[in-house]
């Protein structure tokens, strides 16, 4: 079993709908699943400008994956970002070769543990927070 760390980020339309958003990240996400691989981080970077237009867009919204995957995932996930045309570019990088993942038990564990309580109590937080500012301006 020869396990790789790798990051991949992906720059979707500007325009893409929520749920747009939601149903590619799972299915990109459970690709990473059904290979056996281990997902580290994710990380939604929001709407940015682009250094230069990709087919005309001038705005992309970034989504970054950090996990742990044999090469055979990569080929898979990659397959179906190049169908998604909601995605307007992409780049998968190896980080590490050959992992141990029982070097990465203690971060898996911490990830899947708090995220949990963790994204209930900050999502309805920034509920009133985003509420509180609407109100003021």
């Amino acid at each position: 079993m020869n396990i790789n760390e790798y990051e991949t980020t992906c720059i979707f339309q500007p325009e893409i709908t929520e749920e747009a958003l939601a149903r590619i990240t799972t299915r990109l996400e459970g690709v990473i699943e059904h290979f056996e691989g281990q997902k580290l981080a994710f990380e939604d970077l929001g709407l940015r400008r682009l250094a230069y237009n990709i087919q005309r867009f001038t705005r992309g919204r970034y989504l970054y994956w950090q996990y742990l995957a044999e090469a055979p995932c990569i080929s898979e996930l990659e397959r179906i970002i190049r169908i998604e045309s909601d995605i307007i570019r992409f780049l998968t990088i190896r980080m590490d070769e050959h992992v141990d993942v029982k070097d990465y038990q203690p971060l898996l564990q911490e990830q899947q543990e708090p995220e949990v309580s963790t994204d209930t109590e900050s999502a309805s937080s920034d509920v009133s927070t985003d509420s509180a500012h609407g109100d003021s301006e």
